[in-house]
């Protein structure tokens, strides 16, 4: 297992990550997991949105002094499928607001070109940590299950926006065969499991 200790001289605080973009209501559109193609909220999977697990998200920028992960900082790093095809790099580390050693995603800013989507997209998406591994030398994250045909069909994340209907649209695309009632029953399948991402891996 791989600690990093931050030793940066300022403390900041987490970028908390809002469960809508302003102005956007609850039923804002999504991309449905099948296709790819945009719909509204209830042309998608259908999942009620869930606000009383109290989970929430936050995007991890500058490390406050002492702060210790349980997982490799990977922000940054180039982004491959098991392949060795590149498709883009690493823009955050989402973990669950309560505790910085869970976690969640890893924000991917996707090449567009290098996976053949248009230009006209959102470039992100969200990879549970669980299908994400951390190799060294070089420094490179792997999509072991997740090919380029793949990369295009799945939802594509809006700017500050990580809504439950996303979440819940993006595992099904990824495996999950039944809607989940709320994040907390999410978060513990196999997708988010951190097994392969805490190790680095030698190439």
């Amino acid at each position: 297992m791989t600690k990093t200790t931050s030793t940066n001289s300022a403390t900041t605080r987490p970028e908390i990550i809002p469960e809508a973009v302003s102005g956007v209501s609850a039923q804002a559109v999504t991309r449905s997991a099948a296709g790819g193609h945009v719909a509204k909220a209830d042309g998608s999977p259908a999942a009620k949105r869930s606000d009383d697990d109290g989970m929430r998200l936050a995007a991890l920028r500058d490390l406050a002094p002492g702060t210790t992960l349980t997982f490799t900082d990977v922000r940054g790093f180039p982004v491959q499928t098991a392949g060795g095809k590149p498709v883009g790099s690493v823009r955050r580390i989402l973990v669950d607001q309560a505790d910085a050693s869970a976690p969640r995603y890893l924000d991917i800013q996707l090449d567009a070109a290098a996976i053949g989507s248009s230009e006209k997209e959102s470039p992100n998406v969200l990879i549970p940590i669980g299908r994400a591994q951390v190799r060294a030398d070089p420094n490179v994250v792997i999509l072991p299950e997740i090919n380029v045909e793949k990369l295009r069909t799945l939802p594509r994340l809006a700017e500050g926006a990580v809504e439950w209907q996303h979440e819940m649209a993006l595992g099904m695309a990824l495996g999950i065969k039944t809607t989940l009632p709320d994040r907390s029953a999410l978060y513990r399948d196999d997708l988010f499991s951190v097994r392969y991402f805490q190790q680095l891996q030698p190439k």
